[in-house]
């Protein structure tokens, strides 16, 4: 489970590389994951990224920051089939943001990616 959690991190770390290169990458996603069933599916996978990190913090090096994770993402994933009406709200909110602030939630998952990485 390690290994998922490693893989998770460079998954991570790419995507804020990405985002912090060409940040219309990150508008692009937000308005393709906001339609449709594909929210439920970022729903479930953030459920399912929540699970496995749980699953794994008890082999990792900072187990607790890994539990925070982990919760963090099942909050999400909850949060996403509770409250769908103010998600989207919020992405419509992020979408008319300029490039150059939705550049710097790049370092979000750069940070978060980096965090796995030591930590699995």
């Amino acid at each position: 489970m390690v290994i998922a959690v490693r893989v998770f991190g460079i998954v991570a770390i790419a995507m804020g590389i990405i985002f912090l290169l060409n940040p219309m990458v990150l508008k692009q996603i937000m308005t393709f994951t906001g339609q449709g069933k594909r929210f439920y599916a970022i729903g479930a996978l953030r459920l399912l990224i929540g699970g496995m990190l749980l699953y794994a913090a008890s082999q990792s090096r900072l187990p607790v920051a890994i539990i925070i994770l982990g919760i963090l993402a099942l909050a999400s994933g909850i949060a996403i089939f509770t409250f769908r009406e103010k998600i989207e709200s919020m992405l419509n909110w992020f979408n008319k943001k300029s490039l150059l602030s939705l550049r710097f939630l790049g370092f979000i998952p750069l940070a978060i990616g980096a965090l796995l990485l030591y930590s699995a």
